[in-house]
């Protein structure tokens, strides 16, 4: 008998262990899943939008007083940045990268929007981009 006393100890400090190893609690991780997933249903939805109003998202850059040249500069980026946060948020490992990645290109796209507007409208979007900003945090 005196020698299962040990074992039993040793049997006994594992079991917090394995406690340990169990899987975690799925909620916070399905949140996070959700917004990443309609931050990139947003980036395909824009990206989509752009590309086959190619002409219009032109033509509504020109109207702003953009030279044509630079209207299809800033069209090129804006999609660019747009595919682009569709691909790091893809092939991202982690679900915290994932709405990390996502929130600075959602910042970086709304930045973008935040240059063709008139006054009132940028002052909306660049709140909503600190508010962005402060998540990011």
């Amino acid at each position: 008998m005196a020698d299962i006393k040990p074992i039993q100890d040793v049997v006994n400090s594992i079991e917090p262990l394995r406690q340990l190893n169990r899987p975690p609690i799925m909620i916070p991780r399905m949140v996070s899943q959700a917004g990443t997933m309609m931050v990139l249903s947003y980036f395909a939805m824009k990206a989509m939008n752009m590309i086959n109003n190619r002409e219009s998202a032109v033509a509504s850059l020109e109207s702003k007083g953009i030279p044509a040249e630079r209207a299809q500069i800033l069209y090129i980026a804006h999609v660019i940045c747009t595919v682009a946060g569709i691909f790091f948020i893809v092939s991202s490992a982690r679900a915290s990268f994932k709405a990390q990645i996502g929130l600075m290109f959602l910042i970086a796209t709304s930045l973008m929007d935040a240059m063709t507007e008139s006054n009132e409208e940028m002052i909306k979007t660049i709140s909503s981009v600190g508010g962005l900003v402060l998540a990011l945090n």
